[in-house]
């Protein structure tokens, strides 16, 4: 078998025949991962779609091994007796209890990774609030299921890389990924976190304004399995002038009688709802640009923004951020979309992004992957009230002076939280 071809006619030097890369290929599996709070994302390279599972486990008492994980659980959630207990690896978005995220992983995942002679390589993302002991703790429970080698990197700059915002050196990308307990805004270019954000406002939160609507007005408890089916039954965020809209039929129990009870939601009662998700979304947003450069902005303005998550599902989204931020917002009608292409462009080409994991030249490695959550001044606020009153833009013209400073990576090590550009604050000079 010849590995190298003949000299290249009017060329210099060998050039490889390409068995070389092939037989890499051959004895290698790449497998990508997203790892989230509420839903965990699994594909092999190759395949056109995400496999999606609930981040939820059940364990039995006296049982080792879980009696049912991922989507498994959703319908048994409250139906089995009281020696069945609900559990799941992450609380609040952050990883709770590792020994969790194992068997969970085990359970949907274990059988793709463990056994066979070929080399596993598994490139997974996290949430960029995620700690060095979060980030440690994956790549040990994914190493223990038979990964060769674990990338790390943050989703947004998959995101951005699938959606096509960083094929360009100096390009600028901004990210909103709406998720179940928060949503991440994050602004990138191709090397660096240049601002970042996140929020309380998910998926859940509507859930649970659905539960209490139907608690306080109508005296009957909603599951939250209920609560989530109602909820993208709901349809398009502005339906035509003149339609009629039906209430959505939903069941529960009634806690006056205690029987099972069947009652109408009042569509208005969502759509009330997500509005103000929106508009928080849209303020937090603003308040991030508010440190970023004028060319940074110049660059959102071109750009825009890509809505990616389980927000984007629903029909109109997009459109209400849009007029929101006053920007194009693009996004796709499967949301995953973006992310699975970003993860097959950065397993083709792994150092177009900055990550952990990869051979990379010390002047070329980056702090900023996963900023952290710095001080109570800095752009990140995971926990606490969120000050979100005001316009959206306010402050935008006045703060137009304050580019945010560049910093540059002191260059040893990538644990240290790396805080993003901001405005300067009370005191500072």
């Amino acid at each position: 078998m010849k590995l190298w071809s003949a000299r290249a006619k009017g060329g210099s030097g060998w050039q490889g025949v390409g068995v070389l890369g092939r037989m890499r290929r051959w004895w290698r599996r790449d497998y990508f991962l997203d790892l989230g709070a509420t839903t965990t994302l699994f594909a092999a390279a190759g395949d056109p779609a995400f496999r999606s599972e609930a981040s939820l486990l059940i364990l039995r008492r006296g049982l080792a091994a879980p009696y049912a994980a991922g989507d498994a659980v959703r319908h048994l959630i409250g139906r089995l007796p009281p020696s069945f207990r609900l559990a799941r690896p992450y609380r609040d978005g952050r990883l709770e209890d590792a020994d969790l995220l194992e068997q969970l992983l085990r359970s949907l995942i274990g059988e793709r990774l463990h056994g066979g002679w070929r080399r596993r390589h598994v490139w997974v993302t996290l949430s960029m609030a995620s700690s060095p002991a979060e980030r440690q703790a994956a790549v040990k429970v994914l190493r223990n299921l038979g990964a060769g080698r674990v990338y790390l990197t943050a989703e947004p700059f998959v995101i951005a890389l699938g959606a096509g915002d960083l094929d360009q050196p100096g390009g600028v990308a901004a990210v909103i990924n709406v998720g179940g307990e928060s949503t991440e805004l994050a602004v990138l270019v191709r090397d660096a976190v240049v601002a970042a954000r996140v929020i309380p406002v998910g998926g859940r939160a509507l859930d649970e304004t659905v539960r209490a609507w139907a608690l306080t007005q109508m005296g009957v408890e909603l599951s939250p399995l209920m609560a989530e089916e109602a909820k993208f039954r709901l349809g398009h965020l502005r339906p035509p002038e003149g339609s009629e809209v039906d209430p959505i039929p939903v069941a529960g129990k009634n806690l006056k009688t205690g029987l099972p009870a069947r009652i109408q939601v009042d569509p208005e009662v969502f759509r009330a709802r997500v509005m103000e998700q929106i508009h928080q979304i849209a303020a937090a947003f603003g308040r991030l640009v508010e440190g970023c450069s004028a060319e940074v902005a110049a660059d959102l303005v071109e750009r825009g923004v890509v809505l990616v998550g389980g927000g984007a599902r629903l029909g109109g989204f997009d459109q209400v951020l849009a007029e929101a931020l006053e920007l194009p917002v693009r996004t796709e009608p499967e949301p995953d979309a973006f992310l699975l292409q970003g993860f097959q462009r950065w397993a083709a080409q792994p150092t177009v992004i900055p990550a952990e994991g990869v051979r990379r030249p010390a002047r070329e490695r980056e702090k900023g992957i996963f900023p952290g959550v710095p001080g109570g001044d800095g752009v990140w606020y995971p926990n606490g009230p969120v000050d979100l009153d005001g316009g959206v833009w306010d402050g935008v013209v006045g703060g137009a002076d304050q580019a945010a400073a560049a910093q540059e990576p002191d260059g040893a090590g990538d644990e240290e939280p790396v805080e993003a550009s901001r405005p300067p604050g009370p005191g500072e000079a």
